[in-house]
């Protein structure tokens, strides 16, 4: 009866990796490209470039411009609008990036201007209003 030696080896092979070891060293090359030596990249990669930084009188408008609408009433915008001016020299000159934030800034702020206008006006009503009422019925 011929069959394995061994009772774990089931396809009659002694070594149970393989005739070749995987952790041995390659095989020595002969001719010149045994002689040749892989190097790395020729250069380096060149690098991102690097954004300008954003403005901050641009983001400074925008929340000018934020505040005016929401909590502060209209107070805010003119700060807004001088701000998003600035910002907007300074984006346009390169040095600076956010050009969009400063004008989001002055569009917002300009809404803030139209609301304290209103509010102004309607509280001149009022004021207007009651002062008649209060002229016509004491006869002043």
């Amino acid at each position: 009866m011929t069959g394995p030696t061994d009772p774990y080896d089931l396809y009659g092979s002694s070594d149970p990796y393989g005739p070749d070891d995987p952790y041995a060293a390659p095989p020595a090359a002969s001719g010149p490209s045994a002689l040749t030596v892989p190097t790395a990249y020729p250069y380096p990669y060149p690098s991102a470039p690097v954004p300008p930084p954003t403005s901050g009188t641009a983001v400074a408008s925008l929340v000018l411009g934020i505040l005016a609408l929401t909590l502060c009433a209209g107070i805010t915008s003119i700060p807004g609008l001088i701000c998003a001016a600035v910002g907007m020299r300074e984006t346009r000159e390169g040095r600076r990036s956010g050009g969009g934030i400063a004008v989001a800034g002055l569009i917002l702020s300009i809404l803030g201007l139209l609301v304290l206008v209103l509010e102004l006006a309607w509280f001149a009503f009022m004021i207007l209003t009651v002062w008649i009422g209060v002229s016509q019925s004491t006869g002043y």
